[in-house]
């Protein structure tokens, strides 16, 4: 049966969810790797890596469509049977066992495992190898990688929720930043000048950071419920746009 929201802005907040997933931040620090593999796989030119990317990407969002789809269902149509009390994970968990069973629910903890170590390797590899490289190989990255899966088994057993409070702030201002990026490298190869990219990723990331203390009951800064878009979190795509714009004008000084 239809039931009415438990939350007062649900674009909002599945919007925050959606930057939790940090599938983002996880291709971006994965794409060296994946551009390592495909040169070791015989991909050593720019055409067949993209060809190569475009067709596993179709591949994959495909997959996650039918996973995703089916979340959203669930979320429709079951969830409204449990109370606020439950986080993500528990709810998830609590609607598997419920239509699976108990074997159901060990199933989606070994799928999540899974695809929660393509994020978490990727990440480990990336934060060991820049480590290596900035000491310029004091730090071994052997000992950096196992430290970084050692820390990151620490902190997933503090809870989920636990997890998120500490991780939102974070993400809300890395994810802005981020998608602006995404966006501007497709015409990476048309934008001459830097400033672009600088300044637009600079606007976004102090828009992100006034959400932030605005959440934290500072008046002061809720001028920037104005912009168009603020009240479903996307206020930092028109100060990203007015960077842009601006960093047009400031020509960088030649070197």
């Amino acid at each position: 049966p239809n039931v009415p929201a438990k939350i007062d802005n649900v674009w909002y907040s599945g919007l925050i969810n959606g930057y939790q997933t940090m599938d983002s931040l996880g291709i971006v620090t994965s794409s060296v790797l994946i551009s390592i593999t495909l040169t070791a796989k015989g991909y050593d030119t720019p055409q067949s890596k993209t060809r190569a990317v475009i067709y596993a990407s179709l591949v994959t969002g495909v997959l996650m469509f039918i996973v995703y789809g089916g979340l959203c269902f669930l979320g429709a149509t079951v969830s409204s049977q449990y109370g606020l009390e439950f986080n993500q994970g528990q709810l998830l968990v609590a609607i598997f066992q419920r239509i699976l069973g108990y074997p159901g629910a060990v199933t989606l903890g070994f799928v999540v495992l899974l695809a929660c170590l393509t994020t978490g390797l990727a990440l480990a590899g990336i934060l060991a190898s820049y480590l290596t490289r900035v000491t310029n190989g004091k730090l071994k990255y052997n000992v950096m990688i196992t430290l970084a899966c050692f820390s990151f088994a620490m902190v997933a057993n503090v809870g989920l929720t636990n997890i998120l409070l500490w991780a939102i702030p974070v993400i809300l201002v890395l994810y802005p930043a981020l998608l602006v990026m995404v966006v501007l490298s497709f015409w990476n190869h048309r934008i001459k000048n830097d400033n672009i990219f600088r300044i637009s990723v600079g606007f976004a990331v102090i828009y992100s950071l006034l959400e932030i203390i605005k959440g934290y009951g500072v008046e002061a800064v809720n001028i920037i419920e104005i912009l168009p878009l603020a009240e479903h979190g996307l206020g930092w795509m028109l100060t990203a746009a007015i960077g842009a714009g601006l960093g047009y004008f400031f020509k960088p000084k030649p070197e």
